[in-house]
């Protein structure tokens, strides 16, 4: 008798997908005549037992069936597969996972020659949404043996590890980056200018782990530390922020004095942070100390300097202020609390605002809160009211200053009063009118003095021709005169100092005459005949001059010009030039000292550059611009005319070039003469 509960018909041949899921459906409307398998219905026994094996599993199998491998996997298979569900079903498996074709023609050969494979955490990168994909997986393959008992297929069971070998990976890589801070803290410790210390939880015990030791007896833990290295004087209120620090378990950091390993007193910044266990109970403090002695006593040195600054400032003619970091005014000197009438505690906020006049508060505060966020200097002008009730300008120039480290601290302004100058300025202003009709007329008389100017040019080189003779014919006169005097009378003392005067005063007219004639010839001329003329030999020859010069001062001339090639300038004014700037150097030189002269050339980017320094008087640098002034003399102890600076200035100039001068009184001068190339 038939059981009505067995399958019947086509459904008995299917029975075996039945509590498979939604993958058995799948295979049930599969068309397996398209493969190698043949439809469902003929497939063997051993291969319907194995998938109704794989459908039932919780985890994802595949069964690899016939020497193609043919794919039939569950619902949990499909989930691994992602984007390639369902396309994988009924394909061969090389085809199916092309990426990994290789590592699957492995398996089969192995699993149809009955061999079992079994792989941890195989890599593999996979493409199962349409991207690469670096995945992990657990795979074991066994064969699936038919009725004849050979192994027709390979069954898979893959369980994907992705996840965890990522976690294990992390956490791999968080460990070896935490064993890297450890190890960059302990170098970090061995390398600080800090100390780095531990106190025990009450803080009677402290230990030195590493860092610079700066303070004494620290090679073991101490129980009498405090004592030891804290002075009297600090001990109360270090203590009582020890106390807070324990009592809130918050951050501790004070800076205090301390005494240092030389037994010396220093300064040091302590901070240390609470360790709790996981209980919240306070165990152990970990912290450092930074040796700030040095910081101090430059605090210290800035305190006094700043100090000796406000006893200077308030006796200064001028207004001085100084402003902190936040702009607050710190400081206004002597001299404007007087004309303001101001005081110090007064001179901040509506005070400043009240003796300022009304329309110079924006636009002068706007410059100086401009230039006091930029850090940098700034100018600005207001009236400000004196004693006396009137209203006076203030130049103020502003510049921000800045610690030894290099911190902004603020700002110092110096204030002048400009309140003269800037009434004739605007008299000026209002007569520039006037003067504007006055210009062709001063045209005008320019060019009368242009006039003027060459007449004076031609008379005095009529004059210093005409009088040449005059002048010869009285030193002719004066030579008889000495010749007819009677012996005796010449003889006499004082006839011999007025015979030396007349004829002293013969020599300077006669070389004032030659200086003259040589000035005007040279305002006359444009230029002379320019050619290339070899340094060297010129500063030779004029060596040659001076040498009586040299050998009577002991004057020493080093000279380095071999990298200078020829000049192109007027032969006969080259050597004027060398001349008078090596006589000058030589004649002009320091009482005190051996004269010392170095020659020196060099091409720059403006031309050729003759160089003379020397290690003589040196010149005051208010009177610089006096120096190539004709018949201008600074020093009447050496014989001179005055125009020989002048008339080397005006060779240069009139060629092109320039001739430029340093110098520091006591030190020496260097002249520099640029030469176009």
């Amino acid at each position: 008798m038939k059981n009505i509960n067995e399958p019947q018909g086509e459904e008995h041949k299917s029975h075996f997908l039945s509590g498979g899921g939604k993958l058995a459906e799948l295979i049930r409307a599969f068309d397996w005549d398209k493969t190698s398998l043949g439809s469902c219905q003929q497939w063997p026994q051993s291969l319907k037992t194995a998938v109704s094996i794989v459908l039932r599993s919780p985890v994802p199998l595949v069964m690899l069936w016939g020497s193609e491998g043919v794919m039939i996997y569950n619902d949990a298979y499909a989930v691994f597969a992602g984007a390639r569900h369902p396309f994988l079903l009924g394909s061969k498996v090389v085809e199916g996972w092309p990426e990994v074709a290789d590592f699957n023609r492995h398996v089969m050969q192995n699993g149809l020659e009955g061999k079992t494979l079994s792989y941890k955490d195989q890599p593999f990168t996979l493409y199962r949404n349409n991207e690469a994909e670096q995945v992990w997986m657990d795979l074991n393959y066994s064969p699936v043996i038919d009725e004849r008992g050979n192994p027709a297929g390979v069954l898979a069971i893959v369980v994907e590890t992705t996840k965890r070998v990522l976690a294990e990976r992390k956490q791999k890589q968080a460990e070896q980056a935490l064993g890297k801070r450890e190890e960059h803290l302990r170098t970090l410790i061995t390398a600080s200018s800090d100390l780095i210390f531990t106190m025990s939880a009450d803080w009677s015990e402290m230990g030195v782990l590493q860092g610079n030791v700066f303070i004494p007896d620290t090679g073991k833990p101490q129980r009498d530390w405090f004592e030891k290295n804290i002075p009297p004087t600090d001990q109360l209120p270090v203590r009582h922020a020890i106390n807070q620090a324990i009592k809130h378990k918050s951050i501790f950091q004070l800076e205090h004095r301390i005494r240092l390993a030389d037994r010396t007193i220093g300064w040091t910044v302590s901070r240390a942070i609470p360790i709790l266990n996981s209980e919240g109970s306070l165990v152990e403090w970990l912290g450092s100390a930074s040796n700030v002695t040095e910081r101090k006593r430059m605090e210290e040195a800035l305190k006094e300097s700043e100090a000796r600054f406000r006893a200077i400032a308030d006796d200064a003619p001028v207004f001085l202020f100084l402003a902190r970091e936040n702009a607050e005014v710190e400081y206004l000197n002597k001299t404007w609390r007087d004309y303001t009438g101001v005081a110090m505690e007064d001179s901040k906020g509506r005070a400043w605002a009240e003796i300022t006049h009304a329309d110079d508060i924006e636009p002068a505060t706007n410059i100086y809160m401009e230039g006091f966020t930029k850090r940098a200097s700034c100018t600005f002008e207001n009236r400000q009211k004196g004693t006396d009730g009137i209203y006076r300008t203030i130049l103020w120039k502003a510049t921000p200053r800045f610690s030894p480290n290099g911190q902004f601290i603020g700002m110092m302004g110096v204030g002048l009063d400009i309140d003269d100058r800037k009434n004739a300025e605007q008299r000026l202003k209002e007569s520039e009118t006037r003067f504007r009709s006055l210009a062709e007329e001063f045209e005008s008389k320019n060019r009368q003095l242009i006039r003027i100017n060459n007449d004076l040019d031609n008379f005095i080189y009529t004059a210093s021709h005409d009088l040449k003779a005059p002048i010869t014919n009285i030193e002719g006169l004066i030579q008889n005169l000495w010749r007819t005097l009677p012996a005796d009378l010449v003889a006499m003392q004082r006839v011999g100092r007025i015979r030396s005067l007349l004829q002293d005063s013969v020599e300077r007219f006669k070389r004032t005459i030659d200086s003259l004639t040589e000035v005007v010839k040279l305002q006359k001329e444009n230029s002379k005949e320019a050619v290339l003329v070899d340094l060297a030999q010129v500063i030779g020859e004029v060596l040659l001059d001076l040498e009586p010069l040299m050998v009577a001062t002991n004057a020493q001339v080093s000279i380095d010009v071999k990298a200078c090639p020829p000049i192109r300038f007027s032969e006969k004014n080259l050597r004027s030039v060398v001349y008078n700037l090596l006589s000058n150097a030589i004649k002009y030189r320091s009482p005190e000292r051996v004269p010392l002269v170095h020659i020196g050339c060099e091409c720059t980017s403006r031309g050729q550059v003759l160089r003379v320094s020397d290690n003589g008087l040196g010149i005051q640098p208010r009177r610089l611009d006096q120096l190539f002034t004709m018949f201008r003399r600074f020093h009447d102890h050496v014989e001179g005319s005055g125009i020989g600076l002048y008339m080397i200035k005006k060779m240069v100039e009139n060629a092109g070039g320039e001739i430029t001068v340093e110098s520091q009184v006591g030190k020496g001068s260097t002249f520099r003469v640029y030469f176009l190339c």
